[in-house]
């Protein structure tokens, strides 16, 4: 069963997603940060997107990359050996789809290239339980055709753009930013059927940082995935307030 369809209708706790791959424990999109956010337990991992001049795809959310000869070079325009040097940190899609753990996925290319990325990463022989960010319905219909199984999450904000999309398909999820976050919006996407993830921050907080006091707050809107910096402090606060879905202790030997 895919992570996607385990949402808080069935009794589960929100679904814990590393943002950026969970940049609390290393830099932003790295293979490095994922390896810490799955061993921190993490249910997903959330990337962005780019595919290089070579068609590698990898996870970065800039559209340029810096380098000391040519000042902002757009990633699009290099090859993946020349980015590794300019960037060793940065992680090829592969390497981190590798990890197994679910994945959504945040496309930065436009439009025309997104299709393209999309057909070159089910090219790769990794696990395949993922979700992608669409901006429109007519995004989302595309993909829909050509992967029926792929589910998504729509990132619109108006409610008439969040109705056509939820009218695609079944499964959908909808994105929200923590500070949109209110019951009477929390009621109005349900009604549509869909799934709701909210990524935390916002306002005077870095997009994805949260504490204690402000996850409390949103457990009580009852959201089916949230999107967080800190997955160890995330899951802190979860297991506490889901204390039966902690798993048994295992006994002591002797």
């Amino acid at each position: 069963m895919s992570i996607w369809t385990m949402t808080a209708a069935t009794g589960r706790p929100p679904l814990t997603i590393a943002h950026r791959g969970g940049v609390a424990a290393g830099a932003e999109n790295s293979h490095a940060a994922c390896v810490a956010a799955a061993a921190a337990g993490t249910d997903a991992f959330e990337v962005d997107l780019r595919l290089t001049h070579d068609r590698i795809p990898i996870c970065r959310h800039d559209p340029d990359i810096t380098t000391a000869t040519d000042g902002a070079v757009p990633v699009a325009a290099m090859r993946f050996a020349v980015l590794q040097v300019a960037e060793p940190e940065i992680a090829r899609f592969r390497d981190v789809a590798a990890i197994g753990r679910p994945i959504y996925l945040d496309v930065k290319e436009t439009a025309a290239r997104q299709m393209d990325l999309l057909e070159t990463i089910h090219k790769l022989d990794v696990p395949r339980d993922w979700i992608v960010g669409v901006h429109d319905a007519a995004t989302a219909r595309q993909i829909a055709r050509r992967w029926p199984d792929l589910r998504q999450v729509g990132l619109m904000l108006d409610v008439e753009a969040i109705a056509a999309f939820a009218s695609i398909r079944e499964g959908q999820w909808i994105r929200l930013h923590e500070p949109r976050v209110t019951q009477g919006l929390m009621e109005t996407v349900r009604a549509r059927g869909l799934s709701v993830m909210v990524t935390c921050g916002g306002g005077d907080r870095r997009i994805g940082d949260t504490d204690e006091q402000a996850l409390t707050t949103l457990l009580r809107f009852q959201p089916d995935a949230l999107i967080v910096n800190d997955v160890v402090l995330a899951r802190r606060v979860i297991d506490r307030a889901f204390p039966s879905h902690l798993p048994d202790p295992v006994p002591a030997n002797g």
